[in-house]
Formats: C-alpha cells, sequence, structure tokens
C-alpha cells in the first residue's frame, strides 16, 4: 500500500514564510539602523545607545512571555479581538497630514525639536 504525504510548501505556507522573513528583515534592519541614528539625530552617549537597545531586547522577551501566557489561558481569537482596536488602520496616525503635529523635546535630544501629536493631556 502506498501513502502520501501532505504537500509542505503549498502556497499558504509559501506566504507565511515570506511574511515572516519580511517581519524579522524589518525588526532586524530596525536593529542595525538604531545606533546610529540615537547617536546622530538624539546625540545620545555610546552608554544610552546601549541601555536603548537593551531595552527593546528585555522588552521583546517580557512580551513575548506574556503574550505566550495569555494565549494559552485565553486562547487565540479571544486575544486577536482584545486586540483588535490597537492594529493601525488606513487612515490612522498620519496627523502630520493634518496639522497636528508640535515641536517637542526628548530627553535624549538635548534640546534638538523633533514632533510628536499634539494630544490633550501629554505635557507640554
Amino acid at each position: 500500500m502506498q501513502t502520501t504525504t501532505p504537500r509542505l510548501w503549498t502556497r499558504d505556507f509559501g506566504l507565511l514564510v515570506g511574511s515572516t522573513f519580511l517581519v524579522w528583515t524589518c525588526h532586524y534592519l530596525l536593529v542595525l539602523s538604531l545606533p546610529p541614528y540615537a547617536a546622530s539625530q538624539m546625540g545620545a552617549s555610546p552608554a544610552q545607545v546601549g541601555l536603548l537597545l537593551a531595552t527593546l531586547a528585555a522588552s521583546a522577551v517580557f512580551s513575548r512571555l506574556a503574550a505566550g501566557h495569555a494565549l494559552d489561558r485565553f486562547g487565540r481569537h479571544r486575544i486577536q479581538v482584545a486586540f483588535a482596536p490597537l492594529q493601525r488602520r488606513p487612515g490612522q496616525g498620519r496627523a502630520h497630514q493634518h496639522g497636528q503635529l508640535r515641536p517637542a523635546t526628548s530627553p535624549l535630544q538635548r534640546d534638538r525639536p523633533s514632533l510628536r501629536p499634539a494630544c490633550p493631556g501629554w505635557p507640554r
């Protein structure tokens, strides 16, 4: 008797692999471009750049642990429904096109102006 095994490389699997590859490529491009940007545009010292990268890595670890626990406890569907409002939709996050940005400074910028949305309740 001859048995057939299901194909691994289906269209859906190829799309999943391709999109995952693109997501992680973007993530590592961010990790590579963040130190020079923080140093040149924000005036961060090497110690501050190291703290920034360590914070990025630590937040990734802890958020994945929390997400895994939540998925195991509540299920994938409930988590997707709960976090759906946080996903960016077309047309959201475009305050710069409507003149709603105002100059602001970051503690790392040392009095260099940047742009931040003018939201009620934010410190002036």
